[in-house]
């Protein structure tokens, strides 16, 4: 996936995928790395966040996510309207095998 640390500032690290960077804190790290998703988990075994990314050459639609959604087993009218900071999308969240997700 091209992941890197960037830099290491406090108690903080920020890593890099490209497309995308994130700062974790101290008790998060890298866990695994697979084709196009990153792994990254705490430390003390209670929250994961999985991250991939694609790139296409002009803006998504909401038709391009629901499309990717429908690839991946999602049903549309499992899906709410979400805000991440100047993104738009959809969300979807649920619980399996006792485990908590949300998918963006």
């Amino acid at each position: 996936a091209g992941e890197k640390l960037l830099q290491v500032f406090g108690s903080k690290r920020q890593y890099s995928g490209g497309s995308w960077a994130l700062t974790l804190p101290k008790n998060w790290s890298r866990i695994e790395e697979e084709d196009y998703v990153v792994s990254f988990a705490a430390h003390d075994g209670c929250g994961a966040l999985q991250l991939s990314s694609y790139i296409k050459d002009e803006a998504v639609s909401n038709n391009d996510l629901l499309d990717f959604s429908e690839e991946m087993g999602i049903l549309r009218s499992d899906l709410k309207t979400t805000r991440q900071g100047e993104f738009t999308g959809f969300a979807v969240e649920g619980s399996e095998n006792g485990m908590w997700f949300r998918t963006w």
